[in-house]
């Protein structure tokens, strides 16, 4: 491999790398991150879930005769976690109860409440800003929206709904992201620079070397034929000669 070439690998391989490491930061990091804080944020609605699930412990179904003291626990839990929305759903699918009065008595009749979330399993997704929720509300700001089952032994009884405001949280994190992205993007790019403007030295080199070189084989080749030349005339005077 001539140096040339060699030069020419190293930046190619220097380019790949740089590109290759800002799309893993941007395509792999990025979304990483961003599904750790949604399982967070979806762990943090279980622990409120079931925190407030003890109310109903022994109850056999949740009905809109609520505990005593539930909903004053409840409102003590939206303000202690920051909530935006608490509801609690009797076995059928009907709102009992919400930190937003309009949606009392409504029934949600969608298959992931019925086919999910009865059967036990917790259910979650992520809301952004401007879209609808599973329950088909537009949003005001990125939420995680968590069903978390209630269940008594081993029976479906109810399940809480819990929406986590995760704007603010969100936002850090993609600011975050954000800069150390462009961070390792210009760390990249300055990095590239550098070892084209290094290569550029050893370039002018081997291209002076090479002219050197050129020159060289030339003048040996000017050498070999006037000493070719020579002999011709020592041979013709040889034979003159005799």
């Amino acid at each position: 491999m001539s140096n040339r070439n060699f030069l020419r690998f190293i930046l190619i391989t220097s380019l790949i790398a740089g590109v290759s490491l800002s799309f893993f930061s941007i395509f792999f990091l990025s979304p990483s991150f961003t599904h750790q804080v949604i399982q967070n944020t979806e762990a943090e609605a279980v622990k409120v879930g079931n925190f407030l699930a003890r109310s109903f412990q022994n109850m056999d179904k949740v009905s809109r005769e609520l505990p005593r003291g539930f909903v004053e626990m409840a409102e003590q839990a939206f303000t202690d976690f920051g909530l935006q929305k608490i509801k609690v759903f009797a076995p059928d699918g009907e709102t009992v109860y919400s930190s937003s009065e309009k949606d009392i008595g409504t029934i949600n009749e969608k298959d992931y409440f019925h086919d999910i979330v009865a059967r036990g399993q917790v259910f979650s997704k992520v809301v952004y800003r401007d879209t609808r929720s599973l329950e088909d509300q537009l949003m005001s700001a990125d939420v995680v929206e968590t069903y978390v089952p209630i269940m008594n032994s081993g029976k479906f009884a109810g399940a809480f709904e819990v929406y986590f405001d995760i704007t603010r949280r969100k936002g850090e994190l993609d600011e975050l992201l954000f800069r150390s992205n462009a961070m390792l993007l210009i760390i990249a790019v300055g990095l590239l620079l550098a070892i084209w403007i290094i290569s550029l030295l050893p370039r002018r080199s081997f291209l002076k070397q090479e002219e050197t070189e050129k020159r060289i084989i030339q003048q040996s080749l000017d050498l070999q034929e006037k000493n070719s030349e020579l002999e011709m005339l020592n041979d013709v005077s040889r034979v003159l000669s005799k």
